[in-house]
């Protein structure tokens, strides 16, 4: 039988904080059971505070793996979109050595036809 007699209501206060996203301590258990920040005394709770820093623990552990999976997931979309602005990138260089060989077609042509052989020795 637990040595606290509010035993069962920190249990019902410590399942409501899981719901509700709410940070456990042994303090934030008490405010929400109404009651001072120090009147859970380990010397007197000893049970119920192992019970509170348990469930402290799983939900530290919980957070963390949900950071792990937040993080892998915005890792992947991150890669997912350095990969699409690498191809777009390697379009553009494309497109940019396409016109600058149809600008030097261009410019042979103009050499041609002003009679210069050389299409340096054009001047604008």
């Amino acid at each position: 039988m637990p040595k606290h007699k509010r035993h069962n209501e920190v249990v019902i206060a410590i399942e409501q904080m899981k719901g509700g996203n709410e940070r456990i301590s042994v303090a934030s258990v008490a405010k929400k059971l109404g009651l001072t920040s120090t009147a859970i005394r380990p010397d007197r709770h000893n049970e119920t505070i192992s019970l509170i820093e348990e469930a402290k623990r799983l939900q530290s552990d919980t957070n963390k793996t949900s950071t792990t999976k937040k993080e892998a997931r915005l890792k992947t979309q991150y890669r997912m979109e350095r990969d699409e602005y690498k191809e777009k990138y390697h379009e553009a260089l494309g497109k940019i050595a396409s016109l600058e060989y149809q600008v030097w077609e261009l410019a042979r042509e103009v050499a041609n036809l002003k009679g210069t052989n050389n299409v340096t020795e054009l001047k604008p």
